[in-house]
């Protein structure tokens, strides 16, 4: 991302869900971003925001007002529906802004790649100085940090770094027995099947038995979909 367009992205999101009084966080790399470096990470590459619907007033029916004037002020939305929420993944300038609006399960939320967070850091947001203009933040801000992160979320990681921790806090235990391995995607504005095939191949351009895989969703409840290739193909079985 280009950063002074991506600050600018950002405002211009801000601007429009606080027209519409809707309360959003900032999560993810743009809240580590905004905490621990006092601006956007320059690697990034995308936004983050975030709201929970049942707080702060937020209904299911706020969100696509929000989206009816995102596409007006000129964003891209496609909306992906989930059991653990509604994501808005969206682009202006070129630049990716995802906002996840999640679904309360028990006390907690569940971000990518299903990580739980307990809810109770979303209920009384934090206020930061932030590009010029004043953002909220989960609170305590250190805890949703070092859930999203690890202890060590204080320290920049290098790139296939940071990403291999994050993948390494996801604990498939936390997930009931009856969204493990499912998928429920419907898509209001762009349908598709979400499905396909994984081959590995060695050096030598040879199909590898038995290679696990595993896949993160970015939008069900369904922690890290396994699978194994065959000794004839190298193809995985079908993952979503």
């Amino acid at each position: 991302m280009g950063m002074t367009v991506a600050e600018t992205v950002l405002k211009e999101a801000k601007q429009i869900l606080d027209e519409l009084g809707i309360v959003f966080f900032l999560r993810h790399g743009t809240c580590l971003g905004a905490v621990r470096e006092g601006c956007l990470i320059a690697w990034d590459d995308d936004l983050d925001v975030g709201s929970v619907i049942g707080l702060h007033g937020l209904t299911e029916e706020q969100v696509y007002e929000a989206v009816d004037l995102f596409s007006q002020k000129g964003f891209t939305p496609d909306v992906i529906v989930s059991e653990i929420g509604i994501c808005v993944e969206m682009k202006q300038y070129g630049v990716p802004i995802d906002w996840n609006c999640y679904r309360i399960i028990g006390e907690s939320i569940y971000q990518y790649p299903v990580i739980q967070i307990p809810v109770n850091l979303h209920t009384d947001l934090k206020e930061i100085d932030f590009l010029g203009e004043t953002f909220l933040i989960p609170n305590p801000a250190e805890d949703y940090l070092r859930l999203r992160y690890g202890p060590d979320w204080r320290v920049p990681k290098e790139f296939g770094v940071f990403e291999s921790t994050v993948l390494e806090l996801t604990d498939q235990s936390i997930i009931p027995p009856e969204h493990r391995r499912t998928m429920s995607l419907n898509n209001r504005f762009v349908q598709s099947s979400h499905t396909g095939y994984l081959r590995v191949l060695d050096l030598d351009g040879l199909p590898v038995d038995q290679a696990q895989i595993g896949i993160a969703s970015t939008t069900v409840l369904t922690g890290l979909e396994n699978a194994n290739t065959d000794s004839d193909t190298g193809f995985s079985s079908t993952c979503p």
